[in-house]
């Protein structure tokens, strides 16, 4: 497994196979302990000194966004000062979320995981730096764990794992709402059995004190990213987009699908 042999040599590469064998466990903590590293020693970017405000007075929503983010820093930040605190959660919920793919990953493709990440300068970033995107990414993450995990063993704890992982998401940013729809039309079948129903309707219930502070205050978050956000059309805004979709996944990435 991954071996190559080198040009005029008759050796075989097998520094592939050693980091393919890597246990996901030991992967996750040094990918841990790293990123609590640069969280340490990294001085605050001007996004995470906004979404902390959100923290000195929580609310079951802000002006632009849910209120997951400043859970995690104020728990965090409860735990330990300044930028560690800020970002512990952040951390391990994304040391988390890959561990979940890694456990559901075949062995053999361990090593395409790990190249993949470390090719990637912005994951390293993001991994991190607090943005929603990370309770986003764990609660997706729990989301997908639990619906294969339902349609392998059929028990309705799972259900209950689903519906927490989709207001997870709902709670962390509003792209979460995308995911369901999405999948329910990739399997077309689900719509005549039980379990998307009762899956929405609880996580929907748990997502009724976001919609009702959102009533409340006259649904800010809604006016904004529909309205407040519109611009008029123009080509910088695709292409620095492209930008940085191509920084973010990194070389790895686009070789495999050369």
């Amino acid at each position: 497994m991954g071996r190559v042999d080198l040009p005029g040599s008759s050796k075989r590469w097998t520094v592939f196979d050693r980091l393919g064998d890597v246990s996901p466990w030991y992967f996750i903590i040094f990918w841990i302990g790293l990123n609590l590293v640069q969280a340490f020693f990294t001085d605050v970017h001007n996004d995470e000194s906004y979404y902390w405000l959100y923290t000195k007075q929580l609310q079951w929503g802000y002006y632009d966004h849910p209120p997951m983010v400043a859970i995690w820093i104020k728990a965090g930040m409860a735990l330990f000062p300044e930028e560690l605190g800020l970002r512990f959660f952040h951390v391990l919920s994304f040391g988390a979320s890959l561990l979940i793919w890694l456990r559901w990953a075949r062995r053999e493709h361990h090593i395409y995981f790990y190249l993949l990440l470390f090719s990637a300068p912005f994951v390293n970033y993001l991994s991190f730096m607090v943005f929603p995107d990370g309770p986003l990414l764990f609660f997706f993450s729990a989301f997908a764990w639990a619906y294969l995990s339902y349609h392998q063993q059929r028990s309705a704890r799972y259900l209950i794992f689903m519906s927490l992982g989709l207001a997870g998401m709902l709670y962390s940013k509003y792209h979460g709402v995308l995911v369901f729809p999405l999948l329910l039309l990739a399997q077309r079948k689900a719509f005549g059995e039980l379990w998307p129903y009762l899956v929405a309707a609880l996580a929907l219930f748990l997502y009724v004190p976001h919609l009702w502070w959102q009533y409340q205050n006259g649904f800010p978050s809604f006016q904004f990213h529909l309205t407040g956000r519109a611009t008029a059309f123009d080509w910088e805004d695709p292409m620095s987009f492209l930008l940085q979709q191509s920084l973010s996944v990194g070389p790895a990435l686009f070789m495999a699908f050369a």
